[in-house]
């Protein structure tokens, strides 16, 4: 096993719980219990934001819901790359190939964690202040 497949094989778990709980984070919204879930006469909205809520709710939401569909996609790289090592055989320029996709995934996976980490350390300040 080589040094990209350990990587991988470390990473990835963290990357897909990452995905689900900021997809599962998105679907809840901002959206209290007690509150109406929508006013009468309003149009209700299909990320759970109450009409009363603020605009850095609605922003939060917007980028929960891209960032998780970003997550879901590196799952697909990390899926399309491992298929490509697998079928890969003993042909030399695949089995690179399907690593470099495998590496370039978990790169991708790092940076949307620290995305993920710093848009919320934004929006916490920016609601604070």
């Amino acid at each position: 096993m080589n040094k990209y497949s350990r990587l991988t094989a470390l990473v990835a778990p963290f990357v897909t719980q990452i995905a689900f709980l900021s997809f599962a984070e998105a679907q809840e919204g901002f959206q209290s219990p007690e509150q109406e879930p929508y006013e009468p006469g309003a149009l209700p909205s299909g990320l759970g934001i109450s009409s009363n809520a603020s605009i850095i709710d609605f922003i939060a939401a917007i980028i929960n819901i891209f960032l998780s569909l970003v997550g879901l996609i590196l799952i697909l790289i990390f899926l399309y790359g491992a298929v490509q090592y697998m079928t890969a055989g003993s042909d030399k320029t695949q089995v690179e190939n399907a690593q470099n996709i495998l590496q370039n995934a978990v790169i991708g996976s790092i940076l949307l964690a620290l995305v993920y980490v710093f848009a919320n350390f934004l929006l916490t300040i920016v609601a604070a202040g």
